[in-house]
């Protein structure tokens, strides 16, 4: 029997095999589930599909997130449609998202004296070096929304959003790790890294590139489904915005995601 993780994040369900030492991505399917109306049908339809890339008699646990913290309908359905397929779900708090991430970039990552920043659809953790928390209670799907950065070209208030989001940011951010497949993104779109550090003068060479395309021609440049990169463009003011505060020119472009902090321990995840 093979163990899977479902995270259940609020811009993408994705599916990890679980080993002692590796979390192994099987899919992601991007769902953008704050921005959706028909939430039930969107739920067992996302679920159905990624059920469908585990192997028969899998132990699967799901962990949920902002999404599931903020909606508490949403939160019920998904309750009900992952209990109807015997899948355990467990939503965490924000805290407990940051510790996680915390767990496995230390784990893996012990050599470096960073900041480590790990954003969701609907939430942002921010882990201090000195082990101090910031939480913010916006993400990428509340960022599409407030400046329709999802939307075409000409409608996008980038430099708006870059500013809003500096002015929520801790004053004292410090060199950061951005996590959550960032290099993988980074290397899909050709950019330039040295030992997982991008510089600031790539970085943002390439949002602006992007920022000029509308959603087909983002789309077509996705390392996972298609409907990912429409978070594309709120990521790069992100960490833009990131960039600007900390007065930093490189930052650390990490695959991390939160299941990583589960390595050697599937019994931990208490549904």
């Amino acid at each position: 029997m093979k163990q899977f993780v479902l995270d259940v994040g609020s811009h993408s369900l994705k599916m990890y095999g679980i080993a002692d030492t590796a979390a192994t991505l099987i899919d992601t399917l991007t769902w953008h589930v704050l921005e959706e109306t028909n939430q039930f049908d969107l739920v067992h339809r996302s679920l159905r599909s990624i059920l469908k890339k585990t192997p028969e008699n899998s132990l699967i646990k799901a962990i949920g997130t902002e999404a599931l913290r903020r909606k508490p309908h949403l939160r019920k359905i998904a309750f009900e449609v992952f209990s109807s397929c015997g899948i355990p779900l467990k939503v965490i708090t924000q805290d407990e998202e940051a510790q996680l991430i915390r767990k496995a970039f230390l784990k893996m990552h012990r050599n470096l004296d960073l900041d480590v920043v790990n954003v969701g659809g609907g939430s942002i953790q921010i882990i201090h070096r000195d082990n101090r928390m910031t939480l913010l209670d916006f993400g990428i799907s509340d960022l599409n929304i407030k400046f329709s950065l999802n939307q075409s070209p000409q409608s996008r208030r980038i430099a708006e959003c870059i500013e809003w989001i500096g002015s929520r940011l801790p004053a004292d951010l410090h060199e950061f790790a951005y996590t959550g497949g960032e290099l993988t993104y980074l290397n899909r779109l050709n950019i330039e890294t040295y030992d997982s550090w991008c510089k600031r003068s790539s970085f943002e060479s390439m949002a602006t590139r992007l920022a000029l395309l509308d959603t087909e021609g983002l789309e077509s440049l996705s390392p996972h489904d298609p409907k990912w990169m429409r978070g594309s463009i709120a990521s790069n003011c992100i960490v833009i915005g990131l960039l600007n505060k900390s007065l930093t020119n490189q930052f650390y472009a990490s695959d991390l995601n939160i299941t990583n902090g589960f390595l050697g321990n599937f019994e931990e995840i208490e549904c």
